[in-house]
């Protein structure tokens, strides 16, 4: 359940994927934390990667999402797409947090391995029991996840063949 002082997990999610995409970020962690997100993403040319650790506080966040409205779009012609998210993290991200939000997820956690995005979570079940629960967002899922969000946006999304 979201609390009043933090953003909702879509519009966090996504403004963090559009940092990640403009900065060139790849191989990214992410872990929901009291007061904000942490990540750990690498980032420099093929074989000369580096690890990078980074604090999101939950008010820098609503800076990134705060910015991210009057920049607008970000440009497919400039942006590098991440190989697992064919328009960016920032889609994938945005589209992953609603469906997150909607299961009552909190206590996320996004590992970009090489066969997908593992995303892990608490919720809660009907007896008010804490779940935690696991899967992996494989090429097809994250095609599935970004048309449904596009699809909410009435936007059209073409999914990789």
């Amino acid at each position: 359940m979201q609390q009043p002082d933090r953003p909702p997990l879509q519009n966090a999610l996504r403004a963090i994927g559009r940092y990640f995409d403009v900065n060139v970020f790849r191989h990214i962690l992410v872990a929901q934390v009291d007061g904000g997100f942490i990540a750990r993403v690498f980032s420099g040319p093929a074989g000369h990667l580096k690890a990078q650790g980074i604090d999101f506080p939950t008010e820098d966040v609503l800076t990134l999402i705060a910015a991210q409205r009057q920049s607008g779009p970000l440009s497919n012609q400039t942006m590098q797409s991440p190989p697992l998210c064919p328009t960016g993290y920032e889609d994938f991200f945005r589209a992953l947090g609603y469906e997150l939000e909607t299961l009552g997820a909190d206590k996320i956690r996004l590992v970009e391995l090489s066969a997908g995005i593992l995303v892990a979570y608490t919720s809660t079940d009907p007896n008010g029991a804490a779940v935690r629960s696991e899967k992996l967002f494989d090429l097809d899922l994250i095609d599935q996840a970004l048309t449904r969000g596009y699809m909410r946006r009435g936007k059209a999304y073409q999914p990789r063949l």
